[in-house]
């Protein structure tokens, strides 16, 4: 089972892609004379500042409202970003300091390492909850103080914290510590941008990486240069592109992701709203009026595929595809009639050669809509589909089904066995996975089925509500997608649920 692209370069091709902007301005007009002065560049770094600033105080309001920890660290490393902005901005020579009194300061050197370190920190996930929002306060205080004094020491006395020679040992290693974190921070929201497809993602990962590009390049440019005023651009840019989407995700009580790159599956499945798109959300809506067994199933699978894939190593993307997959894999049930979907009774021969169209119906109801990738159609095509060829609706085999589809297809298959049915009670997932054991190589795929061993040993395995049959029902009088089907995979059952 072969993977389609590398989640390293899936990552590193949004990477480059945002980095492009400011290197080319760098590259094309950075020894241009730039024939600005104090008063713009106060204003630059200023706007900054206030970016920073605003979305520091969202953060804030978020973390009192909410006691999250996390987001009172986020919004104090934005503040202390903010804070250093301002002392560098007031040391600007021409503005408070008299010109030709004062250099680089060291305030500005610290601004962006100290920021995207501090980023790093806060994201961490010991920060979530209430538990730590007294401890993150009282330091981002301290931080804030410590920064006022630099301010007075360096309006007092011009020049006495000079930034640090860009090619010495300190300068080195704050150009490393700055670029580490900022490629951390922005490889997490790539990430997280291959596996939401949101807009605000990927705004914080092109920001981080136009932040990293400013770090690069800061004290390299005189102030006279052009490519100095595209550093302050880059850094203004950077925090709002960062701060803003954040800040906007966490104060409507939207779990922000990007920075700390920690979207799980479960997560993914069950906000499909907010990370898989409203389309998708419709169609799940439209399942749930049909048969609110079938789309409860479709859930549990999607997120046992996704706990499969993210087993056998697979990218953001993919993860997203086999989530949106898992969701609309029994999509085609829509245009099932409901005299034959909630029949109660057997199905006969010919309503069952019906439903085994269901597969094609979901392929073609996709094919209709925009936004759904081939590799998603085909993967709801062919859930039922088996490696010896004995599978529908097309009865392909071996290469002829996508990876997608092997996933889809064990992970259906697992949460059929393990779920209950008012015919019988839920098989043990011991015994769901010999089943399908029993079957490995002939009719399921080797890897994904060992993923799914593993899944199960860790114990995250969705679990189906108990299903009761109504007083006095009887086996004739069930609906029938509720029977065992024909063609099962063992005596009586049908696990690929039909």
């Amino acid at each position: 089972m072969r993977r389609r692209l590398p989640h390293t370069l899936d990552v590193a091709i949004v990477l480059v892609a945002a980095s492009i902007p400011p290197l080319y301005a760098l590259i094309l007009f950075g020894g241009a004379t730039a024939g600005l002065g104090a008063a713009e560049h106060v204003a630059l770094v200023g706007a900054a500042a206030l970016a920073a600033g605003v979305a520091a105080g969202l953060l804030g309001v978020t973390a009192e409202r909410q006691g999250d920890a996390r987001s009172a660290a986020i919004g104090g490393a934005f503040a202390v970003l903010s804070a250093l902005l301002l002392v560098h901005g007031a040391g600007t020579p021409g503005f408070i300091v008299a010109d030709g009194h004062a250099g680089p300061s060291l305030a500005g050197a610290l601004t962006l390492p100290a920021g995207g370190l501090l980023l790093v920190l806060a994201s961490h996930p010991a920060l979530r909850g209430p538990r730590h929002v007294g401890m993150v306060i009282v330091a981002t205080i301290g931080a804030l103080a410590l920064i006022a004094a630099l301010l007075v020491r360096n309006l007092g006395e011009p020049g006495a914290m000079p930034a640090p020679d860009p090619l010495g040992p300190v300068g080195i290693t704050s150009l490393a510590v700055g670029l580490a974190c900022f490629a951390l921070l922005a490889t997490r929201a790539s990430s997280t941008y291959l596996m939401t497809r949101r807009r605000r993602d990927l705004s914080v990962a092109v920001g981080l990486v136009w932040l990293g590009a400013a770090q690069v390049a800061m004290g390299r440019y005189e102030s006279q240069q052009l490519g100095f005023w595209v550093v302050d651009v880059a850094i203004l840019a950077g925090i709002a592109l960062v701060g803003v989407p954040v800040a906007l995700d966490l104060s409507s009580a939207t779990p922000s992701r990007p920075l700390g790159g920690d979207l799980r599956a479960a997560e993914l499945v069950h906000q499909q709203e907010s990370y898989l798109g409203a389309q998708v959300r419709s169609l799940m809506a439209r399942l749930v009026e049909k048969d609110l067994s079938t789309e409860e199933h479709t859930r549990r699978v999607a997120v046992l595929a996704v706990l499969v894939g993210e087993r056998l190593g697979l990218g953001a993307g993919d993860l997203r595809t086999l989530a949106t997959a898992g969701l609309l894999h029994d999509i085609g049930k829509l245009r099932v009639p409901d005299r034959i979907l909630k029949k109660p009774d057997r199905l006969t021969d010919e309503e069952y050669e019906l439903i085994r169209r269901h597969p094609v119906w979901g392929d073609e109801l996709l094919g209709e809509l925009d936004g759904f990738s081939p590799a998603l159609r085909q993967a709801v095509r062919q859930h039922h589909e088996r490696l010896d060829g004995t599978g529908y609706p097309d009865a392909v085999d071996g290469d002829e089904i996508s990876f997608f589809s092997r996933i889809v297809a064990v992970a259906d298959v697992f949460d059929a066995l393990t779920s209950p049915r008012v015919y019988r009670e839920a098989w043990p997932p011991e015994r769901a996975l010999a089943e399908i054991h029993r079957c490995v190589g002939t009719e399921y795929d080797p890897e994904a089925f060992a993923a799914l061993e593993r899944v199960v040993q860790d114990g995250v395995v969705p679990t189906a509500a108990i299903v009761v049959p109504e007083k006095g029902a009887r086996m004739d009088e069930l609906p029938g997608h509720m029977l065992p089907a024909a063609a099962p995979l063992a005596a009586t059952e049908d696990p690929g649920g039909a």
